[in-house]
């Protein structure tokens, strides 16, 4: 606080011994037992030493100092493993080191801790006691000497994606999603009802509020405007545009997405973003491409969005209609929603995607005899599993898929991820594994497909999407196999993101519009 020192994590270097072993080829690992740890440490601007803070067998993942520059919070877990950061807990130590003193102990994730003000408490996010993958997370307060919890946001229902305290102590504000917009909210620090700062539609993120509290600083985008930052005054939401960072935009024809909804099969409401195509003339139906999101949990916003490997704009540019459904199990819907897929992937999360293409076509704007399917992660899952339950797509293209949930729980560096959401291990409850997994349904598969995948995957690993190719080629259904080398559950590095967006194109354009493919993007047989 002071500016003289430092504060960062850092990965516990390798010592000479495990050195010397790596050079001599003599490193095997023990599963579940060799870990490298994430440690904090501090060093001096003055002397530019530094010096390792916490040691021991847990990992820090996130910190901060106190008001008075003596001591630091720090959220830590036993492992570095994924599935651990639901095991996160929050103790204090002195800034010089020595003994971590103890401040948060329970079961599900405690992070992200934030002194107040006056150093006598300390916020953070948590599941308050939740241990599964799809719970909420909120803003808890603790005493520092007294020890006592307080869940501040817990009317607030869904996840608290980051938050800071008002400079009097008296308040946070936050970022919170609702629906397809992402929120700056503000709630007193003793509870109660949040209240709605950012009242623009959109994506409002990536806050700060000045020093004295005065000033907010966010960044907005939504379907038609890109990212810039704007700033306002915190007593009155009244945002002016500070920069404007993408005139280059202004060329070209971009296609602004549309919130449209639908029911579901129980009369449950389902949203989405559909895309028009640019040019379409009047009444002309359109080939359309659904692109289902990640997660379950994940979500469609109205954002200023390219599409990663599934470039909206340029299927738009071509003539194509796309739409971006959030089916039941996504976020930002409340917990009741995002809960409402489990034991039941593949069930009616994809009754709702089937009913969001048919209410594009009733609209009169989708023609349902060129239709394409596409997405990754579980929009890969979900794609893999539309193949084998209907043939009404014409083209589809799975991305780092789950396409055996039962061997995939043994594959991921997440497995407890499938107990969460099936209520039991595969091996407690074999049928339900096997019934909502696209392999032991794929003798109905008819649908071109297009695989791309990250070879050094270990969320979906590469196994996953082997299993979709053989049985696809055995079965004479024409398929592409791409392995995107060094790239893990999703793709970095920019040619390899330009070479999977190429293909996607390529791939739809021929199934569905008849165009020629590539010789390099043929089908294997």
């Amino acid at each position: 606080p002071d500016g003289k020192k430092i504060a960062f994590l850092a990965r516990e270097p390798l010592t000479e011994e495990q050195k010397k072993k790596r050079e001599h080829r003599d490193d095997a690992k023990v599963v579940d037992k060799e870990f490298r740890y994430t440690h904090l440490w501090v060093i001096d601007l003055a002397t530019k030493k530094s010096k390792q803070i916490t040691k021991g067998r847990f990992n820090v993942d996130s910190f901060d100092w106190s008001p008075d520059g003596k001591t630091l919070v720090f959220s830590h877990r036993p492992t570095p493993k994924v599935p651990d950061i639901f095991n996160a807990d929050i103790s204090t130590i002195s800034a010089k080191g020595g003994k971590m003193t103890p401040l948060v102990r329970r079961k599900g994730y405690d992070t992200n801790p934030l002194y107040s003000p006056d150093g006598k408490k300390v916020a953070f996010i948590s599941q308050d006691g939740d241990t599964t993958w799809y719970s909420n997370s909120y803003i808890c307060v603790v005493d520092v000497k007294k020890g006592k919890i307080v869940n501040v946001s817990r009317r607030f229902d869904n996840p608290i994606q980051d938050f800071t305290w008002t400079p009097d102590g008296n308040a946070f504000y936050f970022i919170g999603g609702r629906k397809t917009n992402m929120h700056i909210w503000k709630i007193s620090s003793r509870g109660g009802k949040p209240k709605l700062i950012s009242t623009m539609p959109g994506v409002n993120s990536s806050f700060s509020l000045s020093r004295d509290g005065r000033w907010l600083s966010f960044i907005h985008h939504d379907g038609k405007t890109p990212p810039d930052v704007y700033l306002t005054a915190a007593r009155k939401f009244a945002p002016r545009r500070l920069t404007h960072m993408h005139t280059y935009l202004d060329s070209f024809k971009l296609s602004a997405p549309e919130i449209i909804s639908w029911t579901g099969r129980d009369g449950r409401v389902i949203e989405g973003l559909l895309y028009r195509p640019i040019g379409a003339r009047q009444g002309e139906k359109v080939p359309l491409l659904t692109v289902v999101h990640g997660g379950p949990a994940g979500y469609y916003l109205n954002a200023f969005s390219t599409g990663y490997v599934y470039p909206y704009q340029v299927f738009a540019g071509k003539g194509y209609a796309v739409l971006l459904p959030n089916p039941r199990g996504s976020g930002n819907y409340g917990y009741e929603f995002r809960r409402a897929n489990f034991r039941d992937w593949g069930g009616e999360d994809y009754w709702d995607i089937m009913r969001g293409i048919d209410k594009v076509i009733a609209m009169g704007l989708a023609d349902g005899n060129r239709l394409g399917i596409m997405g990754w992660s579980y929009g890969g899952y979900m794609t893999s599993w539309i193949i084998t339950q209907t043939d009404r797509f014409k083209a589809a293209s799975v991305g780092a898929g789950v396409t055996n949930l039962y061997s995939f729980t043994g594959q991921t560096d997440i497995p407890e991820f499938m107990k969460s959401y099936w209520g039991a291990w595969p091996w407690e409850d074999p049928a339900i594994y096997r019934k909502h997994s696209a392999m032991y349904h794929i003798k109905n598969a008819k649908t071109p497909t297009l695989i791309q995948h990250g070879e050094q995957d270990a969320r979906v690993p590469i196994a996953q999407g082997r299993e979709l190719y053989v049985g696809l080629k055995k079965l004479g259904v024409p398929v592409k196999f791409v392995i995107y080398p060094r790239q893990p559950h999703g793709i970095r590095e920019p040619k390899l993101v330009r070479d999977a967006m190429r293909r996607n194109v390529a791939w739809m354009d021929h199934w569905i519009l008849g165009k020629e493919l590539p010789k390099e993007d043929r089908p294997q047989h």
